[in-house]
């Protein structure tokens, strides 16, 4: 654990040498802010939306639980720009150890962010149990989003294009919210849609917990493809 604090240090140091990302890492603090103070209020203006609050929540979610991996996925572009990768083989823990560190990271903050918004907020109905599930499943995704941007990116300005194009992609399970039930499931294949599916139906307890493992199940499969192909390319 200890040949860990140099490598939290350093990327701290990179956060923060950084504005544009030291000001990603506050970012969703306003975030939170809106949905808990913004969102009962434009319900209150606009009746019709009461009853897409989950898939506002879900969806700040999600955003707020990306932010760490913008922060990284720049960190690990920059590092692939000067030819640092190679040098990963000398750290005192091995390669592979290494990237899970960033990996956690990015999940650690992601679970944390989405927590404190589902805490705050009073648009949909959860139990503390309900909470910490839901959080687990979003914060499967920023690790995915950070993979795929320095797998498939050459450079900052493509990494910024990738990321944008990502999470365009979180958007595309909603259209799964407003057509017939059983043809829903076609945007199962997404696996954010199990994220805003969870959110859907916290009032059933056991679709709850299926939707849950499905959720794993797909970001899971998802996230362990682009490691090994990260892997290999890098």
């Amino acid at each position: 654990m200890k040949n860990l604090f140099p490598l939290i240090t350093y990327d701290f140091k990179n956060i923060f040498r950084d504005p544009i990302l030291a000001v990603l890492l506050f970012v969703p603090v306003l975030i939170i802010l809106l949905v808990r103070f913004g969102l009962p209020p434009l319900v209150d203006t606009f009746p019709v939306i009461a009853g897409y609050q989950f898939l506002i929540v879900t969806l700040f979610a999600l955003l707020i639980a990306s932010f760490p991996a913008f922060i990284v996925s720049f960190i690990m572009l920059d590092e692939k720009d000067e030819g640092i990768f190679v040098y990963y083989k000398v750290l005192p823990i091995s390669d592979l150890k290494f990237f899970f560190y960033r990996l956690g990271f990015i999940v650690l903050f992601a679970w944390f962010y989405s927590l404190v918004l589902l805490i705050t907020q009073t648009s949909v109905a959860l139990s503390l149990w309900q909470m910490l599930l839901s959080t687990l499943l979003f914060a499967l995704l920023p690790p995915i989003l950070t993979l795929i941007t320095v797998t498939f990116s050459r450079n900052k300005i493509e990494g910024v294009t990738m990321m944008k194009v990502l999470n365009l992609i979180l958007f595309i399970p909603v259209a799964a919210f407003f057509i017939p039930s059983p043809l829903k499931y076609i945007f199962g294949i997404i696996p954010v849609f199990w994220s805003f599916r969870i959110m859907e139906i916290t009032a059933n307890n056991g679709l709850f917990l299926l939707c849950f493992f499905a959720g794993t199940f797909f970001h899971s499969g998802v996230l362990l493809f682009i490691l090994k192909l990260f892997m290999k390319r890098i």
